[in-house]
């Protein structure tokens, strides 16, 4: 059982190759693919800089209302970054063919890890110069700016087969 396991890997990185072609195809899958980056971007810059601005308020004894405030803060932006999940899966599935939806979810959950590497590097390079509000601001920025991407989703009106073509969105030939 293990050798047939290790034989399926020598197809491992025609799936992966496959799965990142149709992810950067225009389409349904790029847009969402967009998003998820965005999305990791503003997790990323949350759980990145939260602790210094956390630090700035405890120092102050009459700091104790603040604190409630930033914490309910922080819980009401986990919250909303979060609540396009289900959205963005339900998406994912009905844009993937049936036998690469595993291959694509991952690459979407990949894409958010990224999101959050580019925000913890790329926004920690100028956390000092700019202050974490400036850096969560950027961060809720590209958040904004990448939803709109969900208004451009066309509707599928059936399951893509396995060159992604439905009835609405045509396959791009390779």
């Amino acid at each position: 059982m293990c050798r047939s396991g290790l034989a399926e890997l020598k197809y491992l990185p025609g799936v992966v190759r496959e799965s990142v072609l149709r992810l950067v195809r225009p389409g349904n899958l790029r847009l969402i693919l967009v998003t998820g980056l965005a999305i990791g971007v503003g997790i990323g810059a949350v759980e990145a800089f939260w602790q210094p601005a956390l630090a700035a308020l405890l120092p102050d004894p009459s700091a104790a209302t603040t604190f409630a405030v930033a914490v309910g803060g922080f819980l009401f932006i986990y919250l909303c970054l979060e609540l396009r999940a289900p959205l963005s899966q339900t998406l994912l599935h009905s844009a993937s063919p049936t036998g690469r939806r595993a291959s694509i979810l991952s690459t979407y959950s990949m894409s958010t890890s990224t999101g959050a590497v580019i925000a913890s590097v790329g926004l920690g390079a100028v956390v000092d110069r700019i202050g974490v509000t400036a850096v969560w601001l950027c961060a809720a920025a590209v958040v904004a700016g990448a939803s709109v991407a969900y208004l451009r989703l066309t509707p599928t009106l059936g399951r893509p087969d396995d060159r992604g073509a439905s009835a609405v969105e045509p396959a791009v030939s390779r």
